[in-house]
């Protein structure tokens, strides 16, 4: 069968230009509403499938212009034999440097032998199929039998079809008869056998007095009786049909057809098969994407997958290498894949929060305690703009797994094309840098003064706030290891005769301690011995921290949460 290597769109429908080098089997097209995964596929199929009555309209047209030509291109790799030959199409092959992702007009030695197929339509609305290449002025014509040979499947939504043995249907195919125009005859007679020999009184009547109404004007007519109108009931187009005991395959779930469909037109084409599928989850739960998505991609050797979908299920099952990002400007389609040695960054964050894909802008944290403070504000923000909250606006925060993994895939979802805000600490160096993360596009929120957010929080909240946070700690540990926790980070800052009998801060402060060693030592035992580092207990202490925002407007923890706003809200 074959393998798409190269995809290259002209004037097509919401494609201005598209110019998509296709690097593996398997390919699971992610992006917005209207970035024109299911338009990339139609394009694929009408170029490619066996079809020669595809009907174009000037809606087809990118912005219905159609003064520009549609032009598809497809460069076909891993050919069938009868295409190559020299009487076929072998004077037209080009050669494809996968490492380089280059197509050479004349193939190199190392090169892969190729075939591009360009589909053309004009104003005149007649699609015209050829084979191309540079040095031959003359486009060669591929008719539908050719194309038949490349073994492309699709699953979209005339699914029905294929459960009926009609022409050119994947039941059709598979039947090794080279037609079922015999059984549909020897059905069609039976059938009006049948009819016939009922009791049609009432339409007798109607058929006698139509016979001295046509003899009257003058029809040569003996006899008229009712009788089976086969026209009527589409014989010739799909008689038979599969069925399940007495229910046609039909009438089952969408699901069901899909799946019924999809292994049906595969065996019809091969394993080695190009299968397009639009939307993988329509009409079927997760185990059962999963499931379909091991069948057909996993250990994929010959052949190829492309499929797009809106759901998480196959962004959890594929492997992030499997995932493409199309992202669409003013028709200008960009197709974008995570780069190779950044996918382990990448994935980890993908599997946390798969919905993050779908969202047009995202939050990265450093760690769990960014990521419980993301979720609290969310609802404090949602309150606050009248119930527009983070989903509203289709931004997602998600856990960034540290430093450095965080920043990295930072990098990554911004050369993706998403807009992406960095929120971590300031206590250690990140890796790629701040400077690194701003000039790639990207935004970057971290705590002022060399701070992680325990120490931010701790040196700014309100005195009576930072008693409830000891309390809180408290009520998460025990009052002997809090207590031991920040006598040691006390030592640190040289008091190490600190008396701390109790948890009250005003008993420190009569002791002697100084109300920012006291603040500081708590934000260092908090960071060091995690009283907050998961979503409960981050939850807890962005609670403290919401409550305490009105009453510290001038302090950096008010200033960096409201940036953090601002971004989230900004058009």
């Amino acid at each position: 069968m074959a393998i798409i290597h190269h995809l290259k769109v002209q004037n097509f429908r919401g494609i201005k230009s598209l110019d998509w080098h296709i690097g593996s089997r398997t390919v699971c097209l992610i992006g917005p509403c209207d970035s024109t995964k299911t338009t990339i596929l139609n394009a694929i199929d009408m170029a490619l499938a066996p079809r020669w009555n595809i009907i174009f309209s000037d809606y087809d047209f990118h912005k219905a212009n159609t003064g520009q030509p549609i032009i598809i291109e497809v460069t076909v790799g891993e050919l069938p034999e009868e295409l190559i030959k020299q009487d076929k199409f072998g004077l037209y092959l080009k050669g494809y440097c996968n490492k380089e992702k280059e197509i050479h007009d004349d193939p190199l030695d190392e090169d892969e032998q190729v075939l591009t197929i360009q589909l053309q339509v004009d104003q005149s609305l007649e699609p015209q199929w050829t084979v191309i290449k540079n040095s031959n002025p003359e486009p060669k014509p591929i008719f539908w039998r050719n194309r038949e040979l490349l073994g492309v499947a699709v699953l979209g939504d005339d699914v029905e079809r294929d459960l009926t043995w009609s022409r050119g249907s994947a039941l059709a195919r598979l039947t090794e008869i080279s037609s079922s125009a015999q059984v549909i005859a020897v059905a069609n007679r039976e059938a009006c056998k049948a009819v016939a020999g009922m009791d049609l009184a009432e339409w007798k009547k109607i058929a006698d007095r139509a016979h001295k109404l046509a003899k009257e004007f003058g029809v040569p007519v003996s006899q008229l009786n009712p009788g089976l109108d086969v026209k009527a009931i589409r014989f010739g187009q799909g008689i038979l049909a599969l069925y399940d005991n007495e229910v046609p395959l039909h009438m089952f779930g969408l699901g069901s057809k899909r799946l019924a469909a999809l292994a049906i037109q595969e065996a019809a084409v091969g394993k080695s098969s190009i299968i397009l599928i639009d939307e993988i989850e329509h009409g079927l739960e997760p185990h059962r994407i999963r499931r379909l998505l091991k069948l057909i991609c996993e250990g994929r050797k010959q052949g190829q997958v492309l499929l797009t979908s809106h759901s998480p299920t196959p962004v959890l099952a594929l492997p992030i290498r499997h995932l493409n990002f199309s992202q669409c400007q003013n028709g200008e389609i960009r197709v974008l894949e995570c780069e190779p040695d950044s996918e382990n960054e990448l994935q980890a964050v993908v599997r946390s929060c798969p919905l993050a894909v779908f969202a047009k802008k995202i939050i990265v944290c450093e760690g769990k305690t960014e990521e419980a403070f993301c979720r609290e504000l969310n609802k404090y923000w949602s309150d606050k703009h009248k119930g527009q909250n983070m989903e509203f606006l289709g931004i997602a925060a998600v856990n960034g797994n540290g430093i450095p993994d965080g920043p990295k895939a930072v990098l990554q979802f911004v050369k993706l094309g998403f807009k992406v805000i960095f929120f971590g600490d300031s206590d250690r160096p990140i890796n790629p840098s701040e400077q690194i993360l701003k000039d790639a596009g990207a935004e970057v929120l971290l705590w002022p003064d060399n701070m992680c957010i325990e120490q931010r929080v701790t040196a700014d909240i309100p005195w009576q706030l930072l008693q409830e946070l000891l309390n809180t700690a408290n009520e998460i540990k025990s009052e002997q290891s809090v207590k031991d926790s920040i006598k040691t980070e006390i030592a640190k800052l040289g008091d190490d005769q600190a008396k701390i009998v109790s948890l009250n801060l005003d008993d420190w402060l009569s002791n002697g301690i100084d109300e920012l060693i006291i603040r500081s030592s708590i934000g260092n035992a908090a960071n060091v011995s995690d009283w907050f580092k998961n979503l409960n207990e981050g939850k807890l202490l962005a609670e403290l921290v919401i409550k305490s925002l009105s009453q510290i407007p001038e302090s950096s923890l008010y200033r960096i949460i409201k940036k953090l706003e601002d971004w989230v809200y900004a058009t």
